[in-house]
């Protein structure tokens, strides 16, 4: 079935055949489903947030993102797992393939993909290439069109994540008022995702800022599956938690990049067809601090509207050399200037945080980094030198058995 040619909007309506079903799930916004269902704003939130795990859009979106989302996450019933995790079915995969004969090659980045219909040539970035007759692409279309050299109409608009997601391996569940851990965790623990304060948090996230109480959600998978522990996990009573949080997406974070590491920005400011006066700009920066390092920023403007006050603009690149000569020039040493320009660069990231203490401490943190007082893995704090940091007002610290 995955492999048949997709049905046209017609037949699936013939195939569904009941007009109400489809009309609030194809035709309307998935808000006007909930609010016409649902009294409570919890009940409204947490079914919403099946429409919201995957993409970054309001309940009332009239694009209908969240619709597609919905569906997505609702349609065939119950979801399944394969017991071991999704490294189980990696190494099931892996070894049908070689059993067949497959040859596999991994850590190989594919650099674009030429083919004139009949076969087809991969070419990668170390400069090897390979002949096929197929190619089985799992990525999304905005990269396979990038891989075939493709320019369409609409290219610039490109898929924006929209989740942080958290793994995290605990000496203990958390602890939960009225409700043992193994009751609160076992089915998705949901946190800030009432209706309105999904809604809320959309449109801070939508204006540039972290929302002010993030929406999330977590689960354990270990407590369903033990079996994606090790026996010694295990019996040390170690659990795993994934959380899940909405309305993250990237355009909220600028970012530095160094040794080899990879980053990427698509933004898009989208004015409609009688919004007149809008006045949108759009920015992104990135610092680039490595020769191997790489990062791509593609703002975009779509905009229908001619009475409009719109700006983007990125900026990808090394530390600027006037800054660094400036400083030079005042006695401060390469070394330090570098560190000083790479802060400052940071500095506004932690004056919007809603919470004072987490942007001193953000700014703690990328300024003990950057003179190598703080291991690649964990951020220490000169004020708690276990190095955990302390924990702002307001916010909980992630760690192992910390609840």
């Amino acid at each position: 079935l995955c492999l048949e040619s997709l049905r046209s909007r017609e037949e699936m309506r013939r195939r569904l055949d009941d007009d109400a079903a489809w009309d609030a799930l194809f035709e309307t916004p998935l808000s006007e489903l909930l609010e016409r269902t649902f009294d409570s704003d919890l009940t409204r939130g947490t079914v919403l947030t099946d429409g919201l795990i995957g993409t970054f859009a309001p309940a009332d979106d009239p694009e209908l993102r969240q619709n597609r989302c919905f569906l997505y996450h609702v349609i065939g019933g119950s979801w399944d797992v394969p017991v071991g995790g999704m490294g189980a079915l990696s190494a099931a995969l892996t070894d049908a393939a070689r059993n067949a004969g497959a040859e596999l090659i991994t850590r190989r980045e594919v650099a674009g993909i030429a083919t004139d219909g009949r076969t087809a040539e991969v070419s990668c970035a170390d400069g090897a290439a390979y002949a096929a007759r197929h190619v089985l692409a799992g990525v999304a279309p905005s990269v396979l069109a990038r891989l075939l050299g493709e320019t369409r109409p609409g290219d610039g608009m490109l898929p924006e994540g929209a989740q942080l997601k958290l793994n995290m391996l605990l000496s203990r569940l958390p602890r939960v008022p009225g409700a043992t851990p193994e009751d609160a965790f076992t089915g998705t623990f949901h946190v800030n995702e009432g209706y309105e304060q999904l809604e809320q948090a959309y449109r801070e996230a939508l204006a540039g800022n972290i929302p002010t109480t993030p929406p999330c959600e977590v689960y354990c998978h270990s407590l369903t599956d033990p079996s994606i522990l090790s026996p010694e996990l295990r019996a040390a009573g170690v659990q795993t938690l994934t959380l899940f949080g909405l309305h993250t997406p990237a355009r909220l974070f600028t970012g530095a990049v160094a040794d080899r590491a990879r980053s990427v920005y698509s933004g898009l400011i989208r004015i409609r067809h009688g919004a007149r006066r809008a006045d949108a700009r759009q920015t992104n920066h990135n610092l680039v601090l490595s020769e191997g390092a790489h990062a791509d920023s593609v703002p975009n403007l779509d905009i229908d509207e001619n009475d409009v006050r719109c700006s983007h603009a990125s900026t990808v690149g090394p530390i600027d050399e006037e800054q660094r000569y400036y400083l030079e020039s005042r006695g401060i040493d390469p070394a330090t200037a570098e560190r000083l320009i790479v802060h400052g660069f940071f500095s506004d990231i932690a004056a919007r945080s809603p919470f004072p203490e987490v942007g001193a401490w953000v700014s703690d943190a990328v300024q003990g980094r950057l003179v190598g007082r703080l291991p690649a893995e964990t951020a220490g704090h000169p004020d708690d030198p276990d190095g955990t940091g302390p924990a702002p007002a307001g916010a909980a610290r992630a760690g192992a058995g910390r609840g």
